[in-house]
């Protein structure tokens, strides 16, 4: 008889993963990808046929060092979500 993986609600939570570091709730979750989302349409406008020179391709890049730091975050939060048990809907 083959064992099955216990539910995430079956786990002493001392063994979970505790994602509220990253993101307190949903909700913040959801705001900062709808932020993420404004930093990369406002990057794109203010940088698109304009990486001429060394000093606004510097700038740029520390702009992208900005959005890019958020997208790991983002992508954490949920990748560890939908980890932590794949038969929640909501996670999935």
């Amino acid at each position: 008889m083959k064992k099955q993986l216990p539910k995430r609600s079956e786990v002493n939570v001392k063994y979970t993963w505790d994602v509220s570091h990253l993101f307190e709730n949903e909700k913040a979750f959801e705001d900062t990808l709808a932020k993420t989302v404004e930093n990369v349409d406002a990057f794109s406008k203010k940088y698109e046929n304009k990486l001429n020179d060394a000093k606004t391709i510097n700038q740029a890049l520390d702009d992208l060092k900005k959005i890019q730091e958020s997208i790991v975050v983002l992508s954490s939060y949920q990748s560890l979500q939908s980890s932590t048990e794949s038969t929640n809907e909501e996670n999935q």
